[in-house]
Formats: structure tokens, sequence, C-alpha cells
């Protein structure tokens, strides 16, 4: 039987867009341009995959011209098709001239895109460069098609801009390539609110702008379809820009936030004030035996992980030390986050039957002091379901399954923990802990004045927490701790060349985890060569252009150099949250949806190389390998670039790999498996995990969530009558 041609096809293809790619700056911007979308859509197809369909953030254009319906209808038809049709070819070459794509034409209307294939650092400034031609040069072809100004001819172009997410690919039977999204729509409204000769964008597009131009910001518009105003600028006039930098300058610089993450690879740098002021807490612990707490505040990602784990690091030896991170799927499942924290250290897998679990507990409660029948009641209280047992137990059992006994037997807990020595606990992500596990850490540490305990709260938000004894806030690195942060990632260069640094710095505005994945761009590229001893620098591989400014389309852009295949893998992760199972990727779906990937641990571990994913060294569900995305951030743009068309088939596969998986434990995880379902678009399969979910935070004390699982339960039709009946009587009076 003859090979098929389509792995040699690919091959070639993808050999080809690796030569296009390391030859932009040789080719020219918008010819290169060109060639790298024709190059990876045929790449794509070629292997097979469906992926020339995604989602991308991107920056829409949307042109029209003012007056063409009275001048349409004063002209002769074919006059008219003249007219547009040299318009259109205008328009056309100063689009791809600045390298965008021309989407669409509607009659006098012209549709653009940037970013929908590549993303690149000025793609916003690109789009504003065009916009800028057209409204500049537009009038002269008017002109020149012999049209006279206030009478037959147009008064001219208006622009509108706006930047976002979109869907991106080929629709319908025969396979137009078409970009759709609200961003999309919200670009065409932008272009209804200019006057002719303007242009408007929003901003979106401003933050985008490494050097943005003196702007004048208009009224906020309200679009229709849109729920709130959308805030709107255009380009100041000359005589503007003379008043105004007076002022503020000659531009403006809007706070760009959402940038930071925490290193995972890297030496620690700088940093040093805030490490001083952890370590003064502890030795007041230690000298004096009384606990403090203190919050870890920052931006996602500025690295509060990377200072705790510095800081962690320089305990003396036999600190007791507990460490966790709250799930962002599992903020609305009672009691998840103290599962976590008391699962790591007691051993205990996700997987476990109830039984098993308890046994667990028991024996962990065993080695460290804490009574039998503490140590049960606490199981109870975190949903653990095992065999009854009647011995005396010393808080009284009834609200051991309340939220205020609960508090009482983590303090418990707590307090055995830290019997022998000093104990440092660390809960990081804060910000997704279900309520009833907060609400029980906070009364716990509360109560735990006098006992020598270090509590490092890690959240991203301002928050407040009654025992707070210290505030801790993370801002960027200086310039110097920067740079000296960029020179350690590229240590294997001698000496590092400063166009490597300046490119590493110079947009990541002192962020380590930008930093950090700006040189892995440059490894990805093959500007660096870790292989050889020293690393190798090729000057001809460090992109001029095309660098994306935003740390969101930097990870995107890291993602569309991936192969199809691992592109498929992350996406597919993406749906479980950060932490996922190497046996979830080659789940089996709905007939005809996606296959399932082959061989994923291989891929797993390429991707790791690459500094995207991490392996666990341990698996909280039994039998299977877990991994997690190297952060949070990197998780979002995975998921972000999933097809909602493709999400529900994901969603259901990953809710009854869960089922399977975790088997009679389920029940503890019944919110998140019911949050899958729901995604889904199978309400019947997740109103009773809602109820389920409903009805253990009411029996661990957690009121405000039974209520809100139990609404999500009668949002079914499907539950039973008599389910129905319980839930409303409960909902009526008794919670």
């Amino acid at each position: 039987m003859p090979r098929s041609k389509k792995p040699c096809e690919k091959e070639l293809l993808e050999r080809a867009l690796r030569l296009v790619s390391d030859h932009v700056g040789e080719i020219g911007g918008a010819a290169a341009s060109a060639a790298v979308k024709i190059l990876r859509a045929a790449a794509d197809r070629a292997g097979g995959e469906r992926n020339f369909r995604r989602r991308a953030r991107i920056i829409v254009l949307f042109a029209d011209l003012a007056g063409y319906t009275p001048y349409s209808e004063a002209t002769d038809a074919e006059e008219v098709s003249a007219f547009v049709g040299g318009l259109w070819e205008h328009l056309d070459h100063l689009v791809h001239a600045a390298g965008g794509r021309v989407l669409q034409h509607f009659g006098d209307a012209i549709l653009a895109v940037w970013g929908d294939e590549t993303a690149r650092e000025d793609d916003a400034e690109r789009a504003l460069e065009c916009a800028a031609a057209i409204l500049g040069t537009v009038p002269a072809y008017i002109q020149a098609c012999g049209l006279e100004a206030g009478k037959t001819a147009p008064p001219g172009m208006r622009v509108g801009i706006h930047a976002g997410p979109a869907f991106v690919g080929e629709i319908g039977s025969v396979g137009e390539y078409a970009v759709l999204g609200d961003t999309v729509n919200a670009a065409a409204r932008l272009q209804t609110a200019a006057t002719p000769g303007q242009t408007v964008f929003s901003e979106a597009v401003l933050r985008l702008l490494k050097y943005p131009p003196v702007v004048r910001e208009l009224p906020p518009l309200a679009l229709k379809g849109k729920t709130e105003a959308i805030k709107a600028y255009t380009i100041a006039k000359r005589e503007e820009c003379a008043r105004e930098s007076a002022s503020y300058g000659p531009t403006l610089r809007p706070a760009r936030s959402g940038r930071k993450t925490a290193l995972q690879e890297s030496s620690m740098v700088g940093r040093e004030q805030e490490l001083r002021a952890l370590s003064g807490l502890f030795e007041g612990i230690a000298a004096h035996g009384l606990a403090r707490t203190a919050l870890v505040l920052g931006d996602a990602g500025i690295g509060k992980s990377r200072l705790i784990a510095e800081f962690l690091s320089r305990l003396p030896v036999g600190t007791g030390i507990i460490v966790a991170s709250a799930r962002e799927t599992a903020r609305d499942s009672p009691n998840a986050f103290l599962r976590s924290i008391i699962g790591r250290e007691a051993d205990i897998l996700d997987s476990d039957p109830g039984d098993m679990a308890t046994a667990k507990l028991v024996s962990h409660a065993e080695a460290i002091g804490l009574e039998k029948g503490i140590a049960r009641a606490f199981a109870r209280f975190l949903g653990y379901e095992g065999p009854a047992e009647t011995a005396c137990v010393p808080i009284d059992e009834k609200r051991g399954l309340t939220s205020e006994g609960g508090y009482a037997l983590l303090a418990a807990y707590l307090r055995a923990r830290s019997r022998e020595t000093t104990l440092v606990i660390t809960l990081e992500d804060m910000t997704w802990a279900d309520a009833a596990s907060r609400s029980a850490i906070e009364d716990a540490l509360e109560s735990l004045s006098e006992t020598p305990i270090l509590a490092l709260l890690a959240s991203r938000e301002e928050t407040e927490f009654r025992s707070a004894d210290a505030r801790i806030r993370l801002d960027s690195l200086p310039s110097k701790e920067a740079a000296a942060l960029a020179s350690s990632l590229l240590e294997g260069l001698s000496p590092i060349p400063s166009e490597l640094l300046e490119f590493s710095l110079s947009r990541a505005e002192g962020n380590p985890y930008f930093i950090e994945e700006c040189v892995r761009f440059l490894f990805d590229r093959g500007a660096v060569d870790r292989s050889a001893s020293p690393w190798a620098y090729d000057a001809r591989k460090l992109p001029k252009k095309g660098v994306p400014l935003a740390l969101a389309d930097l990870l995107q852009a890291r993602l569309d150099a991936l192969e199809p295949a691992d592109r498929g893998i992350l996406e597919t992760a993406s749906v479980f949250g950060r932490v996922f199972w190497l046996s979830a990727l080659s789940a089996r779906g709905r007939p005809g949806g996606r296959a399932a990937h082959s061989n994923p641990r291989k891929r797993l571990e390429a991707l790791a190389e690459r500094g995207l994913v991490l392996k666990n060294p341990a698996s909280t569900v039994a039998g299977t390998e877990e991994w997690c995305f190297a952060h949070n951030l990197l998780r979002d743009v995975a998921y972000d670039r999933v097809l909602k068309s493709d999400r529900p088939e994901l969603h259901e596969r990953a809710a009854r790999w869960l089922l399977d998986h975790l088997g009679s434990s389920a029940a503890r995880e019944a919110a998140v498996i019911a949050e899958h379902f729901a995604h889904a678009g199978r309400p019947s399969d997740a109103a009773g995990l809602f109820a389920a979910a409903g009805d253990m935070a009411d029996r661990v004390g957690d009121p405000r969530a039974a209520a809100r699982l139990y609404k999500r339960a009668l949002d079914s039709e499907s539950l039973p009558p008599a389910a129905k009946t319980r839930i409303a009587q409960r909902l009526a009076g008794e919670l």
C-alpha cells in the first residue's frame, strides 16, 4: 500500500514555515506575514487538524465611507461600481502595507484584522498607522475620481478600531475564512461614532500601544448590545497636543496590569526587603511563641510564590512546614481547600474512598499526637465518608459538622503540629479558597494567638483578614534587579549580547515572569542554542519586529509556534484547570468529536522542556500522573483558545473522566464535576451533583454555599419532584 502523502506534505510545509519565520526581516513585514499565514493554514490542513479554527486575540479595523448612500443614489451604478472598485483596491493596498489582512468589503466599508494568525508587538500601532493612511489618502482618491466636494463627493472615511478575543477560521460549507465575535461588532460600532476624517479606538487598543500618541478621550459610548459604556479615544489634533503636553507630557501611558507571575526555574533576584520582613516575623515567633499572620499581596504572577519558596528554603532545619494552593475550579466546593491542605499532609488522594481517607487521617493524627476521636470528627467535617465512631469526642460531635466546630477541629490539628517546633503555614491563591475553608482558617488562626505558628496567605487581591499582623505587597522589579534576572536566565552565554538583554527587558516592565517568557521566546525561535557549550547566539534569529507587547499575547504567540497536536494537548488539559492528569488526555469523547490524543506523555515531556508544563511529584488521583501548567495565566490563555463549539464536549469528557477515576470519592468533588456537566450543556447530569454538593455544604455548616448549590440544582427540570420539594423546603426556612 503506498504511503500517504500527508506526513511528507506537512513536513515540507512546516520546514518552509520555519524558514520564512527565521528570515522575516530579510523578506519584509507584509510579504512575510502573508507567507506565514498561508503556510500555517496549509500545514494545519495537511496534518489533519482543525486548528485553523481557533480563538485568538486580535486587532480589528472597520472603515466606512461617510455619505456613501446619497452619493450612490445620485450617481449612475456603473460609475459607482468603478469608484468603489478603485476604492477597494486602494484600501487593500494600505492594509497589506501595514501587515494586516482584509477580510471583507461591505459596499463602501472594509473590515481588516491584525494578529489573527501571528500576534506581533506592534499590531496596534500598525492598525492606527493604517487608519491614518486611509484618512490621509482617501480624500485625494476622491478628488482624483473627479468628484466635487460638497456636491456628489462623500465627505470622507470614518474608522473604528478595537482589540480583544475572537473566533478565527473557516466556516460554512465552502470553508470561508472569517473572524467573528463581539470584538468585530465593537469595532464596527466605534466606527459609527466617528465623524468623517476621524479614527475612534477603544481603551483596549490604547493599552497595547508602546508609544501612544497624545489622545483626546471621548465621552463613554453606550454602544448598542453592550451592557456597559466603552471608553473611546481619538488622536488629538496638533493644537491639542501642544496644549496638553505642558500638563502630562507628549504621551499617555495607561497602567498595565495582570502581567506579573512567579518564576519557576530561575534563581531569586531582589526582594531582600520583603524577605527580611518575613524573617523578622519568624524570629519573633521562635523567641516568644506567639502566632503571626502575614498577607503576601500582588497582581497575578508578580512573584508571590517565588518569594515564599525562597523564604521557606532559608528556614532552620526542623521547622514544620505546610504548603497548599487553592484551585479556581473548586472555589464552590465546600471545604475543598481544607481537604487539599490536610490531604497533602496525610497522603490522602482525591480518589481515595471515604474509609481509606479516614484511616489515613487517623493514622496521621496519631503520629502527631492528635486524639483519634478528634481525627474522626475532622474526617467527617472534611467530607470523608467512613464508618461511624462512638468513642468520646472532646469537641461536641454536632459542632464538629459545622463551620463553628470545623475551626475548632482545624485549630486542634494545627496545635498538635506545632507542639514540637515552630510551624509555618503557606496558603497560596487564597483568592480562590472556598468560603467554608476560608472561614475555618481565619477563625482557627485567630484562636491560636499563643501558638508558635507563622501563616503566610498569598492573594492577588486586597483582602481583609482579622488576624493579619503584616501586609507585604510586591511590585515590579527595579531595572537593576530585572537586568540581573535576565542575565541569570542567559548565563550560558559569555558574554551576554546587550541586544538580548534589551529584548528581554524593554517590554517586561520589571515583571519577572514576563522576562522569563521573553527569554523562552528567544529559545523557541532558535536565537539562543542551549545545546552548545557554551551556548551559541544567532543574531539573525533575534526578532526585530513581530513580538507581542502584552504577556497574554506573548503566551499566545508561544502556543502558536507549537505543532497542532501539542496545542491540542494544552487546550484539552486547560479544561480541567491548572492541574490535569495524563490519562485524561487520552480519554475518548463523543462519537465524531475530538479524537483522543496519542502518546500524550511524550508530548508533555517536550512541552515541559519548553517550560510550558510541569510534572507534579505526586498525583492526587491513583493510577495516573499529575501535571500542571507552569502558571495560571498560561492555562487561561490555552483555555481561551478552545473553540466554544468544542468546549461542551471537552467539559463532558472531563466530567466523565473524574467520575470514572474518583469512584466513590466523587461525591467530595460533586460541585466541580457538576460545573463540568453544566458547561457541557448536560443539565440533567449536573442537577443531581449540584444537589449532592449542596447537601455537603449544608452538612458542614456553610449555608450560603448550600443555598447557591441548591439553586443551581433547581435550575434543571430533570431533578426528581421529591428532591425539588426537599430542596425548596430547605431554602424556604431551614438553611
